[in-house]
């Protein structure tokens, strides 16, 4: 398994000028072990932002664009993933990606993680970016 430090060079996790929460996934990470730790790594980022920007609700775009032909999310990753909800209300959240794998990864998330109504997964960044915006 990879080191932390240069885990931490595979993803950005940053809140951008609209308050939208962005998690960049620069590499994609294959290893079932890694993807884990490297799924823990961005949920702690997620959590410093929340607790340095109080607010009630997030929403947020997770891009997978650059993250290649992973194949696959590991079944620890995807626990990881779905229990942030139990952490953060995200009012809303788009995923960007291209991987019909992920696409399903993500979907399963979705269900998980009791937020199938205000999730949904895009093509485009642009589409992404307009559905977080919009005002319900």
């Amino acid at each position: 398994m990879i080191s932390d430090p240069e885990l931490q060079k595979t993803f950005k996790v940053f809140l951008d000028d609209s308050d939208i929460i962005n998690v960049v996934y620069l590499v994609g990470v294959k290893e079932p072990e890694t993807q884990a730790r490297q799924a823990e790594l961005i949920e702690r980022a997620l959590l410093k932002i929340t607790k340095d920007n109080p607010q009630n609700s997030y929403k947020m775009l997770a891009d997978l664009l650059s993250a290649g032909d992973v194949g696959h999310a590991s079944d620890k990753s995807k626990q990881i993933y779905s229990r942030l909800a139990d952490k953060i209300y995200f009012e809303k959240t788009a995923v960007v990606g291209t991987n019909v794998f992920m696409k399903a990864a993500a979907n399963v998330i979705f269900e998980i993680s009791g937020r199938s109504d205000r999730a949904r997964w895009f093509g485009n960044k642009e589409e992404a970016i307009k559905w977080l915006k919009k005002v319900k």
